[in-house]
Order: C-alpha cells, then sequence, then structure tokens
C-alpha cells in the first residue's frame, strides 16, 4: 500500500512539473507572438486621391477598391512579399499627420524632410524618384519658364492644408491669391473653369489628372516651385522598415524593374545630380 501511495505521489509529482512547465512556456509566448504581429504589421498612410502615387479605382456602381493602387502601394506590395510585412493603410488628415506619428497611429506615409516640422523623428528611404513642384496654366502653348517671383495679381489654386516653401514667400509681397482645394484634381477643375490663371502641384499628379479627366485642355507648365526626393518616411522607432523597404529598392533597381514602374505611373526619375530646389 505505501509503495503504491509512493508511486501515485511520483506520478501526481511528474504532471504537476509538466503543467508549470506548460504553462511557463505559453506564457514566456504570449508576449514573444504579440511582438511578432507589431513587427509584421506595417501601418502605412493611405494618401487620398494623389495618382499616380497612391489612389483607389472604383467600379461602375462608385465602390472603391478594397486596397489602393499606384506607384507607392506597388512597391509596399514587393516589400510585403520579399520580408512577409502585412500592411495596413490607415486614412489620416494631412493635418494630423505628424501628431498620427507621434500617438503610434502611423508607422510610415509618402514624405519628405522637408515636409515635417522635425525631421529628425523620422528616418526616410532613398528616393523614389523626382517629387517636382511646378505652377501649371490651362490651354496655352508651351513657353520658356518664368522665374516665380515673376507671377503677380493672380489667383492660384492650391491644395488646402500644403505649404509652398518658395511659394509661400509671395502671396502677400506679389499680391498673389490662393483658392484652396482638397485634392489636385479640383484644382485642374478650377484651372480649366477659369476660377484661377495658375495650380500649384506635383508635375506627374498634374499630367496624370489632365489625361485622364481633361483630355480636351492641355496644361502648360509656366514656373517651378520645387523640387525634392520623393520618399517615404518612418518613425524613428520603426527605423527597421526603411531599411527591409531600401533592400527591396535596391533588387528593383538593379533588375530594372523599378524604372519600369516609374514609366508606368508617370514617375519622374531621380538622379543625384538634380538640385533639390531651382
Amino acid at each position: 500500500m505505501n509503495q503504491r501511495f509512493c508511486s501515485w505521489q511520483d506520478r501526481s509529482r511528474k504532471i504537476q512539473r509538466a503543467i508549470s512547465f506548460v504553462v511557463a512556456f505559453t506564457f514566456w509566448l504570449i508576449p514573444a507572438g504579440v511582438h511578432a504581429q507589431d513587427t509584421a504589421a506595417l501601418k502605412f498612410r493611405e494618401s487620398f486621391a494623389y495618382a499616380p502615387y497612391m489612389y483607389r479605382n472604383t467600379n461602375a456602381n462608385g465602390a472603391a477598391a478594397s486596397v489602393p493602387q499606384g506607384y507607392i502601394p506597388t512597391l509596399l506590395k514587393y516589400l510585403s512579399d520579399d520580408h512577409g510585412i502585412k500592411i495596413d493603410y490607415v486614412e489620416v488628415p494631412r493635418n494630423r499627420l505628424e501628431s498620427a506619428f507621434q500617438l503610434r497611429k502611423l508607422d510610415g506615409a509618402i514624405l519628405s524632410e522637408r515636409w515635417v516640422t522635425d525631421p529628425g523623428k523620422f528616418v526616410f528611404t532613398q528616393p523614389l524618384g523626382l517629387y517636382r513642384t511646378v505652377i501649371y496654366t490651362s490651354d496655352m502653348p508651351s513657353t520658356d519658364l518664368v522665374p516665380l517671383a515673376s507671377l503677380k495679381s493672380q489667383y492660384v489654386c492650391a491644395r488646402r492644408g500644403y505649404r509652398y516653401p518658395n511659394l509661400d514667400l509671395l502671396w502677400e509681397a506679389n499680391n498673389l491669391i490662393r483658392v484652396d482645394f482638397t485634392e489636385e484634381k479640383l484644382q485642374l477643375e478650377g484651372l480649366i473653369s477659369e476660377r484661377c490663371q495658375y495650380a500649384v502641384m506635383d508635375e506627374a499628379i498634374g499630367r496624370w489628372y489632365a489625361r485622364r479627366h481633361f483630355p480636351g485642355h492641355t496644361l502648360t507648365i509656366v514656373s517651378e516651385e520645387s523640387r525634392v526626393p520623393l520618399t517615404l518616411g518612418f518613425h524613428r522607432e520603426k527605423s527597421h522598415y526603411a531599411e527591409l523597404f531600401d533592400s527591396t529598392i535596391r533588387r528593383l533597381r538593379a533588375n530594372g524593374e523599378l524604372a519600369i514602374l516609374q514609366r508606368v505611373f508617370g514617375v519622374i526619375p531621380y538622379s543625384e545630380n538634380q538640385n533639390q530646389t531651382q
């Protein structure tokens, strides 16, 4: 009887030790699993109506596509395939962009160090193209570019919430009147309907919308406002995303796919000898 009791006690202790080990191992795994999921899900800002860089197509019923299309989502899909990173697109208004990063609601966005108040809080990728902000006019013959300061006493269609580093110095001094719109397509509508004499926007964006929505009209560049490298910006604590993204871009640049995508979407290639502002 005594031997049976001892044997039962031994088995009981072994079972308890096994249970304790399983419980401890499970609790050890939980934070590891959460951490792995956090690092695999990239919260990226969706930029509204920002073709060719990012946009959503709609079907015949007006319903939007399930995921964004465009140059940047295509590159992010390559990032996802290369490194197994899930991309979560987050809608954040432009005027809340930096606060969304601060509150950890965003990990990354289409962003230049020229567009934020404190670039030190971000890590920026290698250039993905040239973001060239120009002054468009409509239905005029092509002409040589004129200095920005020569534009005076005119209405200019601008995008609400955007800063224009060189044009911002001229609004009051040159008696230029800024008319704000919520997206570039509406800016072009304002230009073509003569609500404005000029529209200020990225060159590739203007060309994209003009070809698809205003085929009977021509856009003419009369001046250049600024140029910066087109980059993605990531919160400094998420710098590993920038490193992984850059590795994908190096691969696409080496095999020629990046150049093909730039031609398909009408993105201006970037080269080191291009001045950032002219």
